[in-house]
C-alpha cells in the first residue's frame, strides 16, 4: 500500500505487507537541463513507535530491502505487535542529492468481523 495521506488503513498483527510512499510531487520534472527528471537514488524506511501496546525494537519488523519503481518506494513491514500504533518515515535520495522525508501513521490492531 502506498501512503498518499498521512494515515495507513490498519494492519492485523500477524499480517505481513508493502507500505511504501510516492514521491511524484517533490521529484524535478524533466526539462533541457535535466533529461528524464529528478529520480530517487535511495530510499530508508524506519518505524517508531508512538503508543498503545510497546514495542520496544519497531524496526525489527522490516522484511528484506526497499523496492524502488519511478517515483515510488516499498518495503515489506510485520508482523506488528497487537494493540501498537507507529510512524513510519521514508526518506528517499535522490539524484539532485535532496533528502526527502514523508510519514504515515499506522495502527495495529486485530480485524474482527
Amino acid at each position: 500500500m502506498v501512503g498518499t495521506a498521512q494515515r495507513f488503513t490498519n494492519f492485523d498483527p500477524s499480517e505481513v505487507r508493502r507500505v511504501g510512499f510516492d514521491w511524484a510531487l517533490n521529484l524535478a520534472p524533466s526539462s533541457a537541463s535535466l533529461p528524464g527528471g529528478e529520480t530517487i537514488t535511495a530510499v530508508t524506511f524506519t518505524a517508531a513507535w508512538i503508543g498503545g501496546a510497546a514495542d520496544p525494537n519497531p524496526n525489527s519488523h522490516w522484511q528484506g530491502n526497499p523496492s524502488i519503481q519511478g517515483s515510488v518506494a516499498q518495503q515489506l513491514l510485520g508482523p506488528l505487535v497487537a494493540g501498537a500504533s507507529y510512524k513510519i518515515t521514508g526518506v528517499a535520495t535522490t539524484s539532485l542529492s535532496q533528502m526527502l522525508p514523508v510519514w504515515a501513521l499506522l495502527d495495529c490492531n486485530s480485524q474482527t468481523g
